[in-house]
């Protein structure tokens, strides 16, 4: 039987401290749990020439040796590792550059364009594993995600974190709802006074669509006219909680849904979605800001320009920070 040259691979910082079963876990997603056990119990994967446990805490620069079988679904494997579509240029508008709005070592921050997915192929994820791929240091574990979503029509702020310290702090920023998420969007009816939606929402998940439902997960939205005109209003929402489709959904089931938005009975056309600040109670250090902006797309600008005529951006800004600093106090309606 001939020798095993085991293929090599180097833990980086964001390995650092996991355990081994779970960094390979990450790492060959095509093998078994039970397996992952056997193949170290066999000395099959080692580190540092050494059989160890699943509950082995990896070091920054141990050596991971793997028998390459088990890479290519051989022995110890039950397929191939799937391999992700490469990214479309043209689905994506081509370089990622020009849509980041911070970037560290810890957390990158897009303005996300209109009609592209957060997951799956051609989407902003692989858009950015793509752009980060020559950018980050090595890890057998990690690699860049959303910290959120945003659904396909929605544009704006969206976070990834470049760092497992900083998608953790991502992860408890979002988990605690410490941080402002507002967003812009243009409603149907007059509405001049700010309201508070508290409601219950269900997901059809068979016709892709949200619904109030006295059954449904608490759902909470406050709402901020900025502007009306011919029976549209643009306004500010600030989200409490994070249901899909939550804002699309609340303002249909309160009698003013998106304009444009066919779906939640908005009639025909564009719907504007656009989430353009988001807002920490205070500085943060390591992700380094405290308030990200991100102005509509030109797109959004052309709906905006067409149902309120000559709107200034820097007015929306001025918008934003008033909501984050003053909070008038909405009226609630259930």
């Amino acid at each position: 039987m001939s020798k095993v040259t085991y293929q090599e691979f180097r833990a980086g910082g964001n390995d650092a401290g996991k355990r081994l079963d779970r960094v390979l876990r990450r790492m060959l997603p095509h093998v078994r749990l039970g397996d992952i056990f056997a193949l170290l119990r066999t000395g099959r994967i080692r580190i540092n020439g050494q059989k160890v446990g699943g509950r082995y805490r990896v070091s920054e620069q141990d050596v991971l040796q793997v028998d390459p079988r088990i890479l290519t679904g051989g022995p110890g494997g039950r397929t191939r590792p799937h391999a992700g579509r490469p990214i479309s240029q043209r689905s994506t508008g081509g370089d990622l550059s020009k849509y980041i709005l911070l970037e560290n070592e810890h957390v990158l921050c897009l303005n996300k364009p209109r009609g592209l997915s957060v997951h799956g192929p051609d989407s902003v994820e692989q858009w950015v594993l793509s752009y980060t791929a020559d950018r980050l240091p090595k890890s057998l574990s990690f690699r860049p995600g959303p910290a959120h979503r945003l659904d396909r029509n929605t544009s704006g702020i969206l976070f990834f974190g470049l760092s497992s310290t900083g998608a953790q702090r991502l992860a408890t920023i979002f988990r605690e709802g410490t941080a402002q998420k507002i967003y812009l969007a243009v409603l149907s009816g007059d509405l001049r006074t700010p309201r508070y939606w508290h409601d219950r929402l269900e997901r059809d998940e068979q016709k892709h669509r949200t619904f109030k439902s006295p059954t449904g997960a608490e759902a909470r939205l406050r709402v901020f006219p900025v502007l009306w005109n011919n029976a549209v209003t643009l306004v500010l929402c600030q989200l409490e909680t994070g249901r899909t489709h939550q804002i699309r959904a609340q303002a249909a089931a309160h009698g003013h849904p998106l304009v444009g938005d066919r779906k939640y009975g908005g009639g025909a056309g564009e719907y504007v979605l656009h989430a353009p600040a988001f807002i920490l109670p205070e500085y943060d250090p390591l992700l380094g800001f405290r308030c990200v902006f991100a102005e509509p797309p030109e797109r959004t600008r052309r709906r905006l320009d067409e149902l309120f005529s000559n709107i200034s951006m820097e007015a929306i800004r001025e918008s934003v920070e008033q909501l984050a600093t003053e909070q008038p106090e909405p009226i609630l309606t259930r």
